[in-house]
């Protein structure tokens, strides 16, 4: 069952966001107080429905994503992508809970902007809500791939574990993941592997698998082992 998305704003992060559920085949209401913005959406057909609305207003709100009777939220999702007027964005994530949106996705523009949505959004234990902090988010890949240039994705999993996908240090390269033993040595556990000619997962890995240069190796492991599994002998 498709889930029903509400995008407020549409800049960059926005744009980029329609794009991507568009992809996806979502179901997509896009609010924007910008004629040009919403004009571009349906030129693109980035959404199911496009409006040009004040999204700070209350009975506007209602009347866009509840019931006739106004009583009933129909969608699960909210994403609020509105950039630098952060009073607008905080108005409009109080709204969307207020509402009854289950799970709200807040776009931040810094530090403060952020704790101050802590305080009205269920985020990490407390809840589904997400705050997005893109300069942050962006300055940790850079200084990923800077450190590790191996690593082409890592995505925090717990406290102590990620999942990776990762390039394989030239140290396995030509050995099986038997000989290697991947889970004993460094607590690896190997989810699939993509060879460089195929664009498919390989999830059903066997043990006899040789390890080959330009191979994608997706992975579950402990953070405190990543170093220790890239660094060359």
């Amino acid at each position: 069952m498709k889930k029903q998305f509400v995008v407020v704003g549409v800049g960059r992060f926005g744009s980029a966001l329609l794009e991507n559920l568009a992809q996806c085949g979502q179901q997509v209401l896009v609010i924007d107080s910008n004629e040009k913005n919403i004009q571009m959406v349906n030129d693109n057909r980035l959404a199911t429905c496009a409006v040009v609305a004040d999204a700070t207003n209350e009975n506007v709100m209602r009347s866009l994503i509840c019931s006739k009777d106004r009583s009933k939220c129909e969608y699960d999702v909210g994403v609020v992508c509105i950039g630098e007027n952060i009073e607008a964005s905080i108005l409009v994530t109080v709204l969307l809970k207020e509402i009854g949106i289950r799970k709200v996705i807040a776009k931040v523009t810094n530090d403060l902007h952020g704790k101050v949505l802590e305080k009205i959004l269920l985020v990490g234990a407390k809840g589904e809500d997400e705050i997005i902090y893109p300069y942050k988010d962006i300055a940790e890949l850079v200084a990923t791939k800077l450190v590790r240039p191996n690593i082409q994705e890592e995505i925090n999993l717990s406290a102590n574990h990620k999942f990776v996908r990762v390039s394989p240090p030239k140290k396995i390269i030509g050995k099986s993941l038997v000989d290697l033993n991947l889970r004993k040595v460094y607590e690896i556990n190997v989810i699939g592997i993509k060879s460089a000619n195929n664009d498919n997962v390989d999830f059903s890995v066997k043990p006899g698998r040789i390890i080959e240069t330009g191979d994608t190796i997706l992975a579950v492991m402990p953070s405190n082992m990543i170093d220790k599994f890239l660094k060359e002998d």
